[in-house]
Parts: structure tokens; sequence; C-alpha cells
């Protein structure tokens, strides 16, 4: 995904410019037990951010998908997703030495998620 272009503070001698987006993928794997479906598998993700003559950085992310849903009517389901991953961190600045870091971290907090499935015609 593309997140933002941001131009800020254009009254200013300083043009503050910056770009960041990511761009990723998972390959989830379902098991069905009774009406609960487990969601299982791997996710890649790579990031970056620029600042105009400041800073770029790169972030690549590898994770597991680790979830489960309810199949609560049928087509209704309700569930939750979790990602733990390692992430490796490369900040170039022109103010500061550059930094290569490594992170273990979750992706975000847990999701809570709702799907419906529609019929189709």
């Amino acid at each position: 995904s593309f997140n933002e272009i941001y131009i800020g503070d254009l009254k200013s001698e300083d043009i503050n410019f910056t770009i960041n987006g990511e761009i990723g993928f998972g390959i989830e794997k379902r098991n069905q037990f009774g009406d609960i479906e487990f969601l299982t598998g791997p996710m890649y993700r790579l990031g970056y951010v620029y600042i105009l003559d400041t800073r770029f950085s790169v972030y690549p992310f590898f994770g597991y998908i680790l979830g489960a849903q309810y199949n609560w009517k049928s087509k209704l389901n309700i569930g939750m997703e979790l990602i733990p991953g390692i992430s490796l961190n490369y900040n170039s600045s022109i103010i500061s030495p550059s930094i290569l870091s490594a992170n273990v971290s979750f992706v975000n907090r847990p999701n809570f998620f709702i799907t419906y499935k529609f019929n189709k015609s």
C-alpha cells in the first residue's frame, strides 16, 4: 500500500517533503474445527520513508499470522488476528551516522474483525 505524501509548512523557507509507504503480502492457511477456523501462515512487508534531503529509511518485516474466526452464522464470521515478527531497520541521515537495528514486535495490536459472505447472483 502507498501510505502518504506529505508537504508541510509551505510558508517557511524549510519545506518538509515526506514520502512513505509499505508493500506486503501473507500466505494464510486455514484449518476448520467445527465452527472455529484457525488462520496461520507467514507474512512479509517492506516499508520505506524518505524525507527530502534529510533521511531515508527502509524496514523489511517477516511475521507469522496467528488467528481464529468463529462461523457465527452461515454468512457471518467473527475473528481475531495477531502477527508477531521481526523487522530490520536501516536509517540513513545527513545529520547522524547510518543505523541498522532489529526489532521483535507485533505488526499491530490484536486485530478484531467481522466478515460477511455475499451470495453471487
